[in-house]
């Protein structure tokens, strides 16, 4: 994300830098014309400093910065205040440059392979920060990552309407996941990064993010976002409780699948979807 300057985009960013970024499968260039902090973020760590990205400010000034680090016990946690507080930032900035990876689906939706990339906003030849008239787009309008199901017919999504009402002997797990009506809802969101997934209470997490909470296994540890609409639940889900405002709850797994590594839990969990 880039911030204010003195109405030239390059004072921000220089060609061959938007250049060398814009060639990323996946990556989001957004601009915020009152932003002048200056934060370097992932899912785990943060650092707020007065430092530019370049050498100058490297070699010639003084600076300083706090570094943030995620913590997996408790709730009080610096670092998710300011990851919540910039994400709010990022929603409300001005999309200049959108490009996803692009998978299709195979083995009847069970596994996907890259398929190049697909550019779905590029504002950057026109972009000119003192002139306000080009498109606002918020970055949440975009799919990510693109998705393209070749194996969907007209004859199997037919099929798919018809298929008969669940009976009452089905587990008290698939009739709670009826109640909050998911049968036409495709994707969800990771409750840790907000990254759209497929939707699965089961599973509401993406792969990386699971990655992490399988080190705790810790199925009520305070996530930040509902799977099933994205929204920011202040800390109110968890791995048992992925849906806001909602009863469904996801039985402890791990007394069930004893035996089997990280990778085969996911993709078990990644098959019900």
């Amino acid at each position: 994300m880039i911030g204010k300057n003195e109405d030239d985009i390059y004072r921000s960013i220089s060609k061959d830098d938007l250049d060398y970024f814009k060639s990323h499968s996946n990556i989001s260039i957004l601009y915020e014309p009152n932003l002048h902090a200056k934060c370097y973020m992932n899912y785990n760590e943060a650092v707020i400093t007065s430092m530019n990205l370049y050498d100058f400010s490297a070699n010639n000034n003084v600076e300083a910065g706090v570094h943030l680090k995620k913590v997996m016990i408790g709730n009080s946690n610096s670092f998710i205040d300011c990851y919540n507080s910039f994400d709010k930032i990022i929603e409300e900035a001005h999309c200049i440059f959108i490009q996803r990876p692009v998978f299709k689906k195979k083995l009847f939706g069970l596994a996907k392979d890259f398929h190049g990339t697909k550019t779905l906003h590029d504002i950057t030849d026109d972009f000119n920060i003192s002139d306000f008239s080009y498109q606002k787009v918020s970055i949440n309008s975009f799919q990510d990552p693109v998705v393209i199901n070749t194996q969907e017919t007209k004859t199997t999504l037919e099929r798919r309407r018809k298929k008969p009402e669940r009976k009452s002997s089905i587990s008290n797990s698939v009739n709670n996941l009826n109640n909050i009506k998911e049968e036409t809802q495709e994707f969800g969101y990771c409750i840790r990064t907000r990254e759209k997934i497929p939707y699965n209470p089961a599973q509401p997490l993406s792969r990386d993010a699971y990655y992490e909470w399988v080190e705790w296994k810790n199925m009520d540890y305070s996530e930040n976002y509902c799977h099933k609409t994205g929204r920011n639940s202040n800390y109110q889900t968890s791995m048992r409780k992925p849906i806001l405002n909602s009863d469904y709850e996801n039985e402890n797994i791990w007394g069930a699948v004893v035996g089997l590594n990280v990778s085969n839990i996911f993709t078990v969990n990644n098959n019900n979807s």
